[in-house]
């Protein structure tokens, strides 16, 4: 998973940690999780918790001037994670703090690690480790990271713009973790060689290729093969059954070298599919977004196996249920007899234009190319018009506009029409609905910023849904 640094917690639900007499329990409700990485030198791990931990750190815990610092623990040898911690806070930087205590926790930024000093042995220790809160007088937990009171954030302010990908280390049927040569543990993360497609790069589940960006591409979004190691953003206008196709998770410009991960389970903390569950196809809409409502060319590019993940997985073309044929017409060969007859009696082709045609003996389906999207560009205020359906309306501006959405009775399009808006000058463009018509919308209805898209779909009468890159509330 690609994070934007390398020590702190990446997601947590709302109290998530519960002080409970004289301990702290992790809560966390089915299928929610929480996620933390914890750098190691040039390594990064992350620690998934999907489960509630009762008395995770067990104390005991008392009110009082005491205060506690709470931790993640992986074990450099054997990897598994333990809970545990501290009666001193800890610090960073690239000096050793002077006179430490025993159990003093310093972060050196030297090498990324973790250190514990050992009055016994008056040394450093290397840990791996990663606090959770401050349990201040043992009674009130407080994020350690820099976004405080969030938890979410780097707790590292020299690694707050460090981004890595970070994954779960491995572990064999045996239960031991596995370890490069290097002595790092193994994760999802980690590529390895292997013995096809002339020696690609392999993720766990997942096959990394290297491409160059044609068109500026946000993090976590679908794209498409435009050639030879070369991609471009992946929308519902320009994608077919017949695309090669993978998802980066990185910000790219054009130039920009990003890895493509073309199947596999992809996990985003921003991501939350809790409301439409598990096994929900994912889908790109017009404007590249992933979306779970089927658009006009219903290709699946993904499916939801947790409330931050998806499974990658090669293009699928929805059919529809079956259509009755009137007069069902038998496969033969020039009148030689092959036994009983196939009967055809059905037609599983969805979409406008689709056709079947059938005489002696043979049966013809012809479904029409898919049409690439006319773009009308503005510099005005616009009112919406029946050639925008389907295709983009873009405004080339230096201040604010508006686009208009006529009532139904206006301009009659029918239910299920799409519209692309695209802000490709500095001024924002603003969705004017008109009396009697309903957008919603879970953010505003102004786009965010240049070269910003958003969707409209007529959902009913005088009801459009607007998703896209929007403002927020």
């Amino acid at each position: 998973m690609f994070i934007p640094f390398r020590q702190g917690v990446v997601y947590a639900p709302a109290n998530f940690l519960q002080l409970s007499g004289n301990a702290v329990s992790l809560q966390i409700a089915i299928p929610d999780m929480v996620i933390a990485t914890v750098a190691d030198g040039a390594s990064n791990y992350l620690i998934n918790e999907r489960v509630p931990v009762t008395n995770a750190w067990s104390g005991p815990f008392a009110p009082g001037p005491q205060s506690y610092w709470l931790y993640w623990d992986i074990h450099p040898i054997t990897g598994v994670r333990t809970f545990g911690h501290t009666l001193y806070e800890p610090v960073e930087g690239s000096t050793a703090p002077a006179s430490p205590v025993d159990d003093q926790h310093w972060f050196d930024t030297n090498v990324n690690k973790m250190k514990v000093w050992n009055a016994l042995s008056t040394r450093w220790i290397s840990k791996i480790r990663v606090f959770a809160a401050k349990l201040e007088a043992g009674a009130v937990l407080i994020s350690m990271s820099v976004n405080s009171p969030l938890f979410a954030g780097t707790q590292v302010g020299s690694l707050a713009s460090t981004p890595i990908n970070a994954g779960p280390i491995i572990f064999d049927e045996d239960g031991q973790a596995v370890k490069r040569s290097t002595g790092a543990f193994f994760t999802t993360e980690d590529v390895a060689v292997v013995g096809v497609a002339s020696g690609s790069q392999v993720k766990l589940g997942s096959v990394v290729v290297s491409a160059v960006a044609e068109s500026t591409i946000p993090a976590f979004t679908i794209v498409r093969f435009t050639g030879f190691n070369r991609v471009a953003l992946a929308t519902n206008f320009n994608m077919s059954e017949t695309n090669v196709y993978g998802m980066i998770e990185v910000d790219a410009v054009p130039g920009d070298v990003v890895n493509v991960t073309t199947g596999g389970i992809i996990t985003n903390p921003l991501w939350d599919w809790t409301s439409v569950g598990v096994n929900t196809s994912i889908y790109v809409d017009n404007t590249g977004e992933l979306t779970t409502t089927p658009p006009a060319i219903p290709l699946i590019v993904g499916t939801v196996v947790d409330t931050r993940s998806i499974m990658l997985r090669p293009a699928i073309l929805t059919l529809s249920s079956p259509s009755s044929v009137t007069n069902p017409v038998q496969y033969q060969d020039e009148g030689v007899d092959i036994g009983t007859p196939s009967v055809v009696t059905d037609v599983n082709f969805v979409g406008a234009g689709v056709t079947a045609t059938y005489g002696a003996g043979t049966v013809t389906v012809t479904i029409p190319g898919i049409v690439d999207p006319t773009i009308f560009t503005y510099t005005a205020t616009q009112a919406m018009l029946s050639t925008h359906a389907r295709n983009v309306v873009e405004f080339d501006a230096a201040a604010g506009v508006n686009y208009s959405i006529p009532a139904n009775a206006t301009l009659p399009l029918p239910v299920g029409t799409t519209v692309v808006v695209s802000q490709i000058g500095v001024g924002q463009v603003t969705i004017d609905p008109a009396v009697g018509v309903t957008v919603r919308t879970p953010e505003t209805l102004i786009t965010r910023k240049q070269f910003a898209k958003v969707t409209l779909i007529k959902t009913a009468t005088n009801t459009w849904d607007l998703e896209g890159n929007l403002e927020p509330v």
